[in-house]
């Protein structure tokens, strides 16, 4: 048995959250604790709303990333039941607004970018055309968000805790 399960961005990519947040309870001592960081609502996450605005996801037909949805777990009231319901208890929520780095400099920060989900589905349904487009908008959107010290974009998540 552990005293304590934590994970940083990992939670929100359970396919079904009510039996994974149960097999961790059953894996926690009695009174142990969860904490874990997820994200806040997209739309709170300068970095996502950006790359979505370069990607220009309206302009394509299925918007979508495949798999899980990384905002899963925005929303206290839906994490605070989910974790109730696998047999949680006082669910706290800590508002953690800090900028992420990207890379140190464009072209570092677009490699990184350029796998994310999103980005590599919507160059795939895009054709070579449109793709280098995106690109270009990609590169754009980090290049006004480069500095000295790198890229950054602003984001928004929550480091929840629970207890057995």
């Amino acid at each position: 048995m552990f005293d304590v399960a934590i994970s940083g961005f990992g939670t929100m990519f359970f396919n079904d959250p009510g039996e994974a947040f149960r097999n961790i309870r059953r894996a926690i001592r009695a009174g142990g604790r969860l904490v874990m960081m997820v994200w806040q609502a997209h739309d709170r996450n300068e970095w996502a709303v950006a790359i979505d605005e370069a990607l220009a996801v309206r302009e394509l037909e299925d918007t979508a990333a495949p798999g899980p949805d990384p905002f899963s777990l925005a929303e206290p009231a839906t994490v605070r039941h989910i974790l109730a319901a696998a047999g949680f208890a006082d669910s706290q929520f800590q508002d953690i607004d800090v900028p992420v780095f990207y890379g140190r400099n464009v072209d570092a920060a677009l490699g990184f970018v350029s796998r994310f989900a999103n980005v590599t589905g919507a160059l795939s349904r895009a054709g070579p055309r449109l793709a280098g487009t995106i690109i270009t908008r990609l590169r754009a959107t980090l290049e006004v968000r480069a500095s000295q010290s790198g890229v950054w974009l602003n984001s928004r998540a929550w480091i929840v805790t629970a207890r057995r």
